[in-house]
């Protein structure tokens, strides 16, 4: 098992009732589908589909309490994840948006958030599907062998047909395997459920089949994987635990990892292993129409070691709440920041007009597609309008100013919203 950064139900509608420190909940409360209550729902449209028959390899059901995005996970020193996958899907996947937030208890194997990949051997094609509290939403079928395979953990149709036989041997639904991982021991004495309700925020990551982030691990033979972890959610940083438990397809426990990871590159100011993120912006590009310029700029997202080796890496760990953006003039004044107008998922940003009222900027995928915005929030905050994403490299950086603007000199800084690790770069636009 590898770790990103490091080793070292809407059956129910009831209040969550507060757990006192080291106490766990006899309730269990839903807050989204089961498994197989999501499943249910999404195979009705994905039979449906052309290019099947459809085989169920990969299941993936996400249930965070505080708001959480999986691509935050990712692969350390690698990208692929978020710029392989997310031009295909435009919506909430694994790979864009951040997840509703949960509510029920980690007991009862409910979850707001379930994703599972289909393929067709007759097609070599591969069917993704999301249920999102009980909406089911069918993706249109991409290349079994297209820019977005390296995720199903799949390298030829031949190993691939060793994984699809999980459509035909289901493992017990996710309330009974949940139930058995909570009441499970992490420790001799010490039970599972008690360890998480005293070190939460967690969020609960319910998996069977190939596995698609580090740290979670492949699920064969029907079996699940139910972890539980910190980095992805809004507000953490640095060394967390992530406890897995497995179960059988039965659902019976037979065993639990005790580990820990590093959610992102960590700073104090002083120490040979301080890490700093570095953006390295590429050349602007511009366009203009009557009302709206649109400054559009790529960077890497790299990591230097001030105080040791200086070596540097792809970035890896850094969510977008971890970091604001200021627009200046030359002169040092700031520029008046103003609420985004792009509209969620478009497929370019050329669809975001201006702002009469100040700028906005606008973060895209490496194929140019709306991944987040930031600017001036309904509730009169700053900040984000997806509260969890990933940043890495070849994303863009898109800043949106009325027409009228002249940009010339201007400079877009990245801010650190956090103590804990250090960002530096600017743009000249």
């Amino acid at each position: 098992m590898t770790v990103a950064g490091g080793l070292s139900g809407w059956v129910c509608l009831e209040v969550r009732t507060p757990r006192s420190p080291g106490q766990s909940s006899p309730l269990v409360v839903g807050d989204g589908p089961t498994f197989r209550q999501a499943l249910g729902e999404v195979n009705s449209t994905v039979v449906r589909e052309a290019g099947g028959p459809w085989s169920l390899f990969s299941v993936y059901g996400i249930a965070s309490e505080l708001p959480f995005s999986a691509n935050v996970i990712g692969y350390s020193d690698d990208s692929r994840t978020i710029n392989s996958c997310s031009y295909a899907f435009p919506g909430i996947t694994l790979w864009n948006g951040s997840i509703p937030t949960f509510n029920g208890t980690f007991n009862s194997g409910t979850a707001p958030f379930w994703q599972f990949g289909f393929l067709s051997s007759s097609s070599s094609q591969v069917l993704v599907a999301t249920n999102i509290l009980g909406t089911p939403r069918v993706f249109l079928p991409v290349p079994f062998l297209g820019r977005c395979w390296p995720w199903y953990d799949m390298y030829n149709l031949e190993t691939a047909a060793n994984w699809t036989a999980l459509g035909a041997n289901l493992p017990v639904d996710s309330s009974v395997a949940a139930t058995s991982a909570w009441e499970s021991n992490i420790l001799p004495g010490q039970q599972l459920g008690r360890y998480i309700d005293r070190s939460g925020p967690y969020v609960e990551i319910m998996t069977t089949g190939p596995g698609v982030f580090e740290g979670l691990g492949d699920r064969p033979n029907s079996t699940w994987g139910i972890s539980f972890d910190r980095c992805g959610e809004v507000g953490i940083t640095g060394w967390e635990p992530l406890v897995v438990a497995a179960t059988t397809s039965s659902g019976a426990w037979y065993g639990t990892a005790n580990l820990t990871e590093n959610c992102a590159i960590m700073y104090s100011g002083h120490g040979s292993l301080d890490g700093e993120y570095d953006f390295i912006f590429g050349s602007t590009t511009t366009s203009t129409n009557a009302s709206t310029t649109q400054l559009a700029t790529g960077f890497q997202l790299m990591v230097a070691f001030p105080n040791g080796t200086p070596t540097r890496g792809q970035g890896w760990g850094l969510a977008n709440w971890m970091l604001g953006l200021t627009l200046t003039q030359s002169s040092g004044a700031g520029l008046t920041l103003g609420g985004s107008t792009c509209p969620s998922w478009t497929s370019s940003v050329a669809r975001c007009p201006a702002n009469s009222s100040g700028w906005f900027a606008v973060l895209l995928s490496s194929n140019g597609e709306w991944v987040d915005s930031y600017g001036l929030l309904w509730n009169g905050s700053v900040g984000w309008s997806v509260p969890a994403e990933e940043l890495t490299s070849n994303q863009t950086l898109a800043v949106v100013v009325p027409a009228t603007w002249v940009t010339a000199g201007d400079v877009l800084v990245p801010v650190c919203r956090v103590s804990s690790s250090l960002i530096e770069g600017s743009l000249s636009l």
